[in-house]
C-alpha cells in the first residue's frame, strides 16, 4: 500500500475506443441473422410464414444478433465492454433500419424504432460486459 502523498507504482488503465471491435461486432451480428434466416426458412419457414409466431422468431434472431454482436465487440476491444457493445448493437438497429428504408417505402413507427433502439442497447451492453471479462 502506498504512503499518503506517494504515487502508487501500477500504471493508469487508459481508456481506448476501438472502432474495429465495433465492427467486428457488426460482422458478428450479420452472420448471425444470416444464419438464423437460414434455419427459419429450412425448418419451419413453410409453417411459420403467416403464422403468429413469426414475429415472436424474428424477434428471437434480432435479440440474437445483438448479444453476438455485443460480446465480439467486448472481446475484441479488451476495455470498456458495455460501450463497445452497446455501440456495436445500436450501430446494428441503425443498419437495419437504413436498409429497410431503402427496400420498403414506408417508415416504421417511432415506437418501433424506439423500442429495437432501447433493447439493443441493453443487450449489447450486457453481452459487452460479459465479453470483456471472456
Amino acid at each position: 500500500m502506498a504512503k499518503p502523498g506517494m504515487r502508487s507504482r501500477q500504471p493508469e488503465a487508459e481508456v481506448t475506443f476501438s472502432g474495429r471491435a465495433v465492427m467486428s461486432g457488426l460482422v458478428g451480428a450479420l452472420v448471425t441473422v444470416l444464419l438464423g434466416a437460414v434455419v427459419l426458412s429450412l425448418s419451419a419457414g413453410a409453417k411459420l410464414a403467416g403464422s403468429p409466431w413469426e414475429p415472436l422468431a424474428l424477434t428471437v434472431v434480432q435479440v440474437l444478433a445483438y448479444g453476438v454482436a455485443g460480446m465480439v465487440a467486448g472481446i475484441r476491444a479488451r476495455s470498456w465492454g458495455w460501450l463497445h457493445g452497446t455501440l456495436a448493437a445500436v450501430a446494428w438497429v441503425a443498419m437495419a433500419l437504413i436498409f429497410q428504408l431503402i427496400a420498403f417505402p414506408h417508415a416504421p413507427s417511432f415506437g418501433a424504432i424506439v423500442y429495437q433502439g432501447l433493447l439493443a442497447a441493453a443487450v449489447g451492453a450486457l453481452s459487452g460486459m460479459l465479453g470483456v471479462n471472456l
